[in-house]
């Protein structure tokens, strides 16, 4: 999975396999999962096999040992592809970590999103140890619109930690105008400038948390 300013990591989690499949098959290998219960869901393949893994890509799945500088004994356990989250809210290093203890590889915010993109991208950039990204968020889109962040201290970029995190959310939340108020034409233009910003800067989508926002039609 890659899209164009989503600033993914690449991880390879031990016995979680997320590269892609290669035909190149050799005698050595960087790597070797020796033993483990091989599951690839894309081809209903369940057996134990040793993969072999050169160059940060799977180059072999065999029934046989294999060779490698460095060796892995998944004995009992198992080895997958790398898993999806769709609904990752707050994506904090630690948590982070958590998710990549249950097989986790990519967590990613689609549904509340996130808002400025460009800087919740920035706060993540070079300390997540799992791919991560997010859509657009409608909610902080139309928080940044509606609510005085400059009374508060804030400007829009306080937004970007997201909003179950953020330490000034129940300020901004007692400013109810963002939840309650129907949005007015000029408040529409400039929600609607937000979230286009925010697809530029490389969000996957636009995420909506309409039971949230009753003002919004």
């Amino acid at each position: 999975m890659h899209a164009a300013g989503t600033r993914f990591t690449r991880a390879i989690l031990v016995l979680i396999v997320s590269l892609p499949m290669t035909s190149a098959w050799g005698a050595g290998f960087d790597l070797v999962i020796q033993n483990g219960r091989v599951m690839n869901p894309a081809n209903g393949l369940d057996s134990v096999r040793d993969v072999g893994i050169r160059d940060g890509r799977i180059a072999a799945l065999s029934r046989e040992p294999l060779q490698g500088t460095a060796k892995i004994d998944a004995v009992g356990l198992v080895v997958a592809p790398g898993f999806i989250d769709l609904h990752a809210h707050g994506q904090r290093e630690f948590e982070a970590w958590l998710q990549a203890q249950d097989g986790v590889t990519t967590q990613l915010e689609l549904e509340v999103g996130a808002y400025p993109v460009d800087a919740w991208y920035a706060q993540r950039a070079g300390s997540a140890p799992i791919n991560y990204g997010a859509t657009v968020g409608h909610i902080p889109a139309r928080i940044a619109t509606m609510v005085d962040l400059e009374s508060l201290g804030l400007d829009e970029r306080a937004l970007a930690v997201g909003l179950l995190n953020n330490p000034h959310f129940d300020a901004i939340a007692a400013q109810t105008s963002w939840a309650q108020d129907p949005a007015s034409d000029a408040q529409l233009a400039a929600i609607q400038e937000r979230l286009q910003r925010g697809l530029e800067q490389g969000a996957l989508g636009m995420g909506f948390g309409i039971n949230y926002t009753a003002g919004a039609t």
